[in-house]
């Protein structure tokens, strides 16, 4: 999965979650999604 799209911006698609999940994936040998609202997605 390249991107998690999502508008939880609360409790999802904040900095400070975003590097513990970021964490998390490397701990397991994943690589962690780009997580965006559609909105940013669309920006890029």
């Amino acid at each position: 999965m390249d991107f998690l799209l999502t508008w939880n911006c609360r409790h999802i698609n904040n900095r400070a979650l975003e590097r513990r999940i970021e964490r998390a994936c490397l701990a397991c040998g994943l690589t962690c999604p780009v997580i965006c609202t559609p909105t940013e997605l669309m920006e890029e």
